[in-house]
């Protein structure tokens, strides 16, 4: 069993890229103990984008997709992940009438999807999977029974509807499972454990065999293929931070972990902005893992992050506050998703424990 460990190494080559930045924060620049005024701008700019029912029409916002379910979701962790509830913080009646927006495209196997999102591009697993994270985290805080409601039931569907004979999932249900797909869906069951939801502890275990038959050896550092049969190693840095994220989740702090996600650090470059330099993908899984991780990696990326989304935020008029869709998948999303993934890239979770409960 490999070593345990509460804070995590930083390999010296992680480190050397962190200095490179040169930018230590004054007094003055550290974000006050309250949601950091980037994040308030962010959360305003959604809120004042907010239809009356709850979501966002992504396409009137520069999304070449309609992405509605996904990108309502990712809105509604910003701002669930900055405080707000469906009854306590500022932003309580966004979270209120967003939550009912997913719970009424519910259907009654317990998927989570507007029937009339452009399902065909990417499927109908990215987008529950991503509602289902905001159910979840939106249950875990406030409490509220029909919430709890919708959350286990979009818990129960994952299971019994979309996961597939090898424990994985993807686009459609019971499709042989990638990665990608499957890291939304661990992030969700993980929340669904906070909330003290009910889980298929045969289908954790078989989502548990599935990953870790994605791992493979490079150079001494355990990666992830994104599929059993598809190393996909052009993009093996996005996918060892989306690995670490979702081993953590499943199985807490080992060591093998921390040196993937070094590894992944190692190979980013200083976060850059526009096409060709913005992955906000990496970076929302590179705050997952390093916030899950927690110790001296999590402020350093917070720091090297934050400094390119602040720099970069929009000042002026009707986009002020939100971010340009600019860089890697952003016009899938828009305008809405871009500037919700900002902010949960300033958002990152707490530590994991050392170990995951309920693991067999």
């Amino acid at each position: 069993m490999a070593q345990q460990r509460s804070r995590p190494h930083v390999a010296p080559v992680v480190l050397m890229f962190f200095a490179a930045l040169s930018w230590p924060l004054s007094a003055a620049e550290k974000p006050a103990p309250a949601v950091d005024p980037c994040v308030e701008a962010g959360l305003a700019w959604l809120a004042r984008h907010q239809e009356a029912d709850g979501h966002w029409k992504v396409q009137t916002h520069e999304s070449q997709q309609k992405t509605d379910t996904a990108c309502a979701g990712l809105a509604l962790l910003a701002f669930l992940r900055a405080g707000n509830t469906e009854t306590s913080g500022r932003y309580k009646d966004n979270v209120r009438r967003g939550v009912a927006w997913l719970a009424s495209k519910q259907n009654a196997k317990g998927l989570v999807f507007d029937g009339t999102d452009a399902g065909a591009h990417r499927g109908i697993g990215y987008p529950h999977a991503i509602a289902g994270m905001a159910l979840m985290e939106a249950a875990a805080r406030a409490k509220q029974p029909s919430t709890l409601s919708a959350a286990q039931k979009a818990v129960d569907y994952a299971f019994k509807f979309h996961q597939s004979d090898q424990g994985g999932f993807r686009y459609a249900e019971k499709q042989d499972g990638c990665i990608s797909v499957s890291g939304w869906f661990v992030q969700m069951l993980y929340l669904a454990r906070k909330a003290g939801l009910r889980l298929d502890p045969a289908g954790m275990n078989r989502l548990r065999t599935f990953l870790k038959g994605l791992e493979y050896k490079k150079d001494d550092v355990t990666l992830f293929k994104y599929r059993p049969d598809d190393p996909h190693e052009s993009t093996a840095h996005r996918l060892a931070a989306l690995g670490v994220t979702a081993r953590l989740c499943l199985d807490g702090p080992q060591a093998d972990v921390f040196e993937s996600l070094d590894w992944a650090l190692a190979k980013a470059s200083v976060p850059g902005w526009g096409d060709g330099k913005t992955d906000l993908y990496f970076w929302y899984y590179l705050t997952q893992a390093t916030g899950l991780s927690g110790g001296e990696t999590r402020d350093k990326w917070q720091e090297a992050v934050g400094r390119t989304l602040k720099d970069n935020q929009c000042k002026d008029g009707d986009a002020a506050g939100s971010w340009n869709p600019v860089g890697d998948y952003a016009l899938e999303w828009g305008r809405v998703g871009q500037t919700a993934l900002a902010c949960l890239c300033l958002l990152p979770p707490e530590p994991v424990k050392e170990s995951a409960p309920g693991k067999k």
